[in-house]
């Protein structure tokens, strides 16, 4: 019943579908949590999903990447629209809650790896570190060479 009730008031508070809104999003080169939820919930008449796609990829969702367990409950079917469309902050949200909350480490290692490969910074250093933590010292000092650490110390500070 809770959840229930938890659903509805956060479908209360989504943005009205304003269509000059979602217009000048297709104008946009960058985008943040709440485009994403305008897009997740908007008619599929006002862009081409290949607009779609580009928005769930390229937006923003640091605050999410903050507090991803936040994402357990709440931002579900954001995050799953992120993770299809090959978001890289999505990715890793997605990491910490399998390898740390939901203790899957396989599926999070996945998510990390696929975070790390697309140039996500927290993502790459996370990958790095758990790979030398976990014996793969090699591959884990390929990720780290990645910020240039030998030759500048604050890269990864």
């Amino acid at each position: 019943m809770t959840s229930q009730l938890r659903a509805s008031a956060r479908l209360a508070n989504k943005p009205k579908h304003n269509s000059v809104y979602l217009k000048k999003l297709k104008n946009a080169s960058e985008f943040s949590i709440s485009d994403v939820i305008a897009c997740v919930y908007a008619p599929d008449v006002f862009f081409a999903q290949k607009t779609y796609n580009t928005i769930f990829k390229k937006s923003r969702i640091r605050h999410l990447t903050r507090s991803p367990l936040l994402t357990l409950r709440c931002y579900t079917q954001e995050m799953e629209a992120c993770l299809k469309a090959g978001n890289a902050e999505a990715h890793f949200i997605e990491e910490v809650k399998q390898y740390f909350a939901l203790d899957q480490p396989k599926k999070g290692l996945k998510h990390l790896k696929f975070s790390a490969k697309n140039n996500h910074d927290l993502g790459t250093y996370f990958y790095a570190n758990l790979l030398m933590i976990t014996g793969e010292h090699e591959e884990g000092m390929t990720f780290m060479d990645l910020f240039n650490w030998r030759t500048n110390m604050l890269s990864v500070d």
